[in-house]
């Protein structure tokens, strides 16, 4: 097949490549490498427990839920993998798995989750500023898990390193009458083995 930004191949088995497809691959050879904002997240990886508190409506007390997660690197530093076991409420057979990388071409810092609980794949998006221990980040399509309701403002996530041993993530939901951003969810990590700061 021919066409801009296509390789062009025989009609037989094998590729020919021309001086034009030559230039395409070393160019998405080029973006297809890990940056300077991929080593930065680097500082999740490895094994930590966790600790999470449910708010299910704001000034709600907590519940609280425990497990244990493993982040590690794949795909030569390109994303990270993420992969937590746990309580969930009442139930002790969570497993979630979050995909965490830096879209190169769109400049975004991105994490993909979905669990064992629903059919929903709850992708962020947002910026690490320069010199900042926070990750921003914006759930644009957020529903509610319970009810279906869909909460137009979307969901504010925060990852914040708080040292090297210690992260937290929080997931800011809005009130139903949209007036009121409260934290829905925090998550306290603690590198296991390793409980300094």
């Amino acid at each position: 097949m021919k066409g801009k930004g296509r390789m062009s191949y025989d009609a037989g088995t094998s590729a020919t490549l021309t001086a034009e497809d030559e230039r395409y691959l070393e160019t998405w050879r080029q973006v297809g490498q890990p940056t300077e904002h991929h080593k930065r997240l680097s500082a999740l990886e490895g094994e930590w427990e966790f600790v999470t508190r449910w708010y299910r409506d704001a000034g709600a007390e907590p519940r609280e839920s425990r497990g244990t997660t493993t982040v590690r690197s794949v795909f030569g530093g390109r994303f990270l993998e993420e992969q937590a076991r746990g309580t969930l409420l009442d139930r002790e057979d969570y497993e979630g798995r979050t995909i965490i990388g830096y879209d190169y071409r769109r400049r975004k810092f991105f994490t993909a989750y979905y669990d064992n609980f629903q059919t929903a794949l709850i992708v962020s998006e947002g910026d690490w500023p320069e010199g900042s221990q926070t990750l921003n980040l914006r759930s644009s399509h957020h529903v509610d898990t319970l009810t279906g309701t869909h909460d137009g403002e979307g969901a504010d996530v925060t990852i914040q390193i708080t040292g090297r041993n210690r992260r937290t993530l929080q997931i800011l939901e809005w009130t139903p009458d949209g007036h009121q951003q409260y934290v829905a969810t925090e998550i306290e990590y603690t590198r296991v083995g390793d409980a300094s700061s």
